[in-house]
C-alpha cells in the first residue's frame, strides 16, 4: 500500500465513521420522535375523554332546562 492509497483509505474510513455517527443520531432522533408521538396520543385520548364528559354534562343540563322550561311554559300558559 503506497502513501496515496493510505490517504484514500483514511478518507474512506473517516467518511464511514461520520456516516455511522449520523446514522446513530438519526436513530436517536427517530426514537425521540416516536416517544413524543406516543405522549401526544395519550394526551389527546385524555382530552377527548374530557370533551366527551363535558359534552354529556352539557346535554344533560340542556335536557333538564328543557324539561323545566317546558313545564314552566305549560304552567304559565294555563295561568294566562
Amino acid at each position: 500500500m503506497n502513501a496515496q492509497d493510505r490517504i484514500e483509505f483514511e478518507k474512506l474510513r473517516d467518511i464511514l465513521s461520520e456516516k455511522n455517527t449520523l446514522l446513530g443520531r438519526l436513530d436517536e432522533r427517530s426514537l425521540n420522535t416516536y416517544h413524543l408521538v406516543e405522549k401526544l396520543e395519550q394526551t389527546q385520548a385524555i382530552q377527548n375523554g374530557r370533551v366527551r364528559e363535558n359534552t354529556k354534562k352539557i346535554w344533560y343540563i340542556l335536557g333538564v332546562l328543557g324539561i323545566v322550561g317546558g313545564a314552566a311554559g305549560t304552567a304559565l300558559s294555563q295561568v294566562f
